[in-house]
């Protein structure tokens, strides 16, 4: 009771789930190119990302700083790499830098590695205009 799953789907279409039995579940389209991500400004609790590595580091700067904007205080965002892309090399740095801390590899599946970040509270990262 009281919760509540939004997934937002880029370019990904989910076939074979039926609505009706998930009465807590919305299914939204999301333009990476948005202004924002979200509605009604929602806080979310857990960012799952599965895009490929090649889409995510054209604008990996931008997303993180529209998903910071949109997390919970100590929100999650859990993020499936390809192994062997060059974003794997530069993803601590950029999470860092868009003020993600407690950031862990995970090495669980043959070709991605998990990585998982956690939203820093506080107000650093409002006080320099993020």
């Amino acid at each position: 009771r009281g919760f509540e799953y939004d997934l937002k789907c880029v370019d990904i279409d989910i076939d074979g789930l039926d609505l009706q039995r998930h009465e807590r579940l919305s299914i939204e389209p999301l333009d990476l190119r948005a202004k924002q991500y979200n509605k009604h400004a929602k806080l979310y609790e857990y960012i799952f990302v599965t895009l490929e590595s090649g889409r995510l580091m054209s604008d990996i700067d931008t997303i993180l700083k529209k998903f910071f904007r949109i997390m919970k205080n100590a929100g999650s965002v859990v993020m499936l790499i390809e192994k062997g892309a060059p974003l794997l090399e530069e993803i601590d740095k950029k999470l860092e830098e868009s003020y993600f801390v407690a950031i862990n590899h995970i090495d669980i599946f043959d070709d991605y590695e998990v990585v998982t970040a956690k939203k820093m509270h506080g107000w650093g990262a409002y006080a320099v205009g993020f």
